[in-house]
């Protein structure tokens, strides 16, 4: 399931640092986005032809504000990237609500965290209807992570659980509702500098459906990267490869699902950009894909976006 990509604006306060005057900055993000996915929920995207074939081309172009405003120990942010309005006590801790949902997160001791977020998004009931517009209906989701950082000084753990509500319309065994678990285990490779470093990881996980063609059990690998270097560069890499064993034939195509999903994700910071002091270049790249043997269930969507701004 892809969202839709939104506008953030979020509120938070700090504890930590007073400042008696504004401080912050403003830019410009300019965008492209393809999603092929049968089930993501889009004007374009409502009248299939075909269940034996893969998700309609959907290409948008946007205009995304960059704002970061602080005063005293207040700031107000908005980006591309998430979509939600927070008051935060202390760093890493903050309670937010957002267009179609809320959430609270913490951290303790720089060590323990965990986040709790509960969300309404639209989805298909029958994702399968052909030649007709296919409804939509609120599924309710909540989110839960837990998770420890530098265990052992180079090790960091994480827990995730999702479970997922909605009344559909399809084949008792294709139900959407579900409930999935995933640990992730990472692991610090690489030490550049004191900011540049590498990890490398394992992701296991299931997912367990209503409909029980859905079930899956999945293991893969996670790679990321940070690197700093002349002072004013940034690159940051993100990589997982993950592939899903279903048990159950799906009842639509009577057979079982064989999936690999790749997911790919490249950040390019430039502070003091064209030679202003000020003035920074943030470039992102992000790809993520689905291969299965099924064409219906084959998504890919893809993400450039490059802003420019300027900080006071």
């Amino acid at each position: 399931m892809i969202k839709k990509i939104l506008i953030t604006i979020s509120l938070s306060a700090s504890l930590l640092i007073a400042q008696s005057e504004l401080t912050g900055s403003i830019g410009l993000g300019l965008g492209n986005s393809n999603i092929e996915n049968n089930f993501f929920v889009h004007d374009d995207n409502d009248k299939i032809n075909s269940i034996n074939t893969e998700g309609n081309s959907i290409d948008k172009n946007f205009v995304s504000p960059l704002l970061n405003l602080n005063y005293g120990n207040f700031s107000l942010y908005a980006s591309a990237e998430k979509q939600r309005l927070s008051y935060s006590w202390k760093k890493n801790n903050a309670v937010y609500i957002k267009l179609n949902g809320l959430g609270i997160e913490q951290e303790f001791d720089n060590k323990i965290f965990y986040a709790l977020d509960y969300s309404v998004e639209d989805m298909y009931i029958n994702p399968y209807a052909i030649n007709v517009d296919r409804k939509t209906d609120s599924a309710k989701i909540i989110n839960f992570n837990l998770g420890v950082n530098e265990l052992y000084d180079f090790l960091t753990i994480e827990y995730m659980h999702e479970k997922l509500n909605i009344d559909d319309k399809v084949n008792k065994t294709e139900e959407q509702s579900y409930y999935k678990n995933e640990i992730n285990v990472m692991a610090k490779v690489m030490d550049f500098s004191e900011n540049s470093n590498a990890h490398l990881g394992v992701i296991v996980g299931n997912g367990v459906y209503d409909g029980e063609s859905n079930d899956y059990n999945k293991i893969g690998l996670k790679y990321e990267m940070e690197v700093n270097f002349l002072n004013t560069h940034q690159v940051k890499i993100e990589n997982s490869y993950e592939i899903y064993n279903f048990d159950e034939k799906n009842s639509y195509f009577n057979k079982e699902r064989d999936e690999k999903v790749f997911a790919f994700k490249l950040i390019y910071n430039k502070t003091n950009f064209l030679n202003y002091k000020n003035v920074f270049l943030n470039t992102v790249l992000i790809k993520n894909t689905r291969n299965t043997n099924i064409d219906f269930f084959k998504s890919n969507q893809e993400l450039f976006l490059v802003s420019i701004g300027y900080r006071f």
